[in-house]
């Protein structure tokens, strides 16, 4: 039997074929431990008590939205111009925004100002989160769920284990407008549904067919394909956390789909 045969079995038969291996994370012992003790310690938190959760994070988009652009096109046609991808002027790199979902409801989002960052990086500190953050749409969002959720125990925030969010100079901000934290293991974006609205976002910006071309158009296009996302959506997948944490509880702590 000649190779050629035996990679039409092993396809057509047992369905099996070469493929992109999926990155696998950065996973130690230590990782997964306290993924699965996470997944463990809210095993009985209801649908009920996500809904009352406002899940926030942070991401760099770039005009590609993924980075990687796909066109269809014949031989000789790659210098179209419908054909080529736009490319920022005058900037590398993206724009550094912020969002929080819940379900019925999700933040503006925010393009950080690090015009006067004092990092080494110019990049986002404590201090710009809390100034441009904590004290202007997470407070929003805190208070309209909180006092929607009041006579149910309240809201809970959850944010990842960045130093920013972690810092004292923002958690005592936090503090000073009544906000629950909940924890988060490290290196699980599975396990906080925003990380899905980011993706989408991504993708919608790959997928149009002409591209901003500098910051201003970027971000006037990001907000409009914000907006576009529905509310339905965002309540799916809130509403999925329960099964999240079931997978995780299952892969014993390692990676899930999400």
């Amino acid at each position: 039997m000649g190779r050629t045969t035996i990679k039409k079995v092993v396809r057509d038969r047992l369905g099996l074929q070469r493929r992109k291996a999926i990155s696998k994370p950065c996973y130690g012992i230590r990782a997964r431990k306290l993924r699965l003790e996470y997944a463990i310690a809210h095993r009985e938190d209801t649908v009920s008590d996500w809904r009352r959760t406002i899940f926030v994070h942070e991401a760099m988009v770039k005009v590609d939205g993924n980075g990687v652009v796909w066109v269809t096109r014949g031989e000789g046609e790659a210098y179209l111009e419908e054909c080529m991808r736009a490319k920022m002027k005058g900037q590398v790199g993206g724009l550094m925004l912020f969002a929080g979902i819940w379900h019925g409801g999700r933040t503006e989002l925010v393009l950080f100002d690090t015009s006067q960052s004092a990092g080494k990086k110019k990049g986002v500190t404590a201090a710009i989160y809390r100034d441009q953050i904590t004290m202007g749409p997470l407070k929003a969002a805190w208070n309209r769920v909180n006092n929607r959720w009041r006579g149910y125990g309240g809201a809970r925030l959850l944010e990842d284990n960045v130093g920013i969010h972690k810092s004292p100079v923002n958690r005592l901000q936090g503090a000073r407008q009544g906000f629950v934290y909940m924890d988060h293991p490290p290196y699980s974006p599975d396990l906080n549904p925003i990380e899905n609205m980011w993706s989408l976002l991504k993708r919608r910006l790959a997928q149009l067919p002409k591209k901003p071309t500098n910051k201003d158009e970027l971000f006037t296009v990001l907000q409009s394909l914000w907006a576009e996302i529905g509310q339905d959506r965002i309540n799916t997948c809130v509403d999925s956390m329960p099964r999240r944490l079931e997978a995780v509880r299952k892969a014993r702590g390692f990676v899930t789909k999400y």
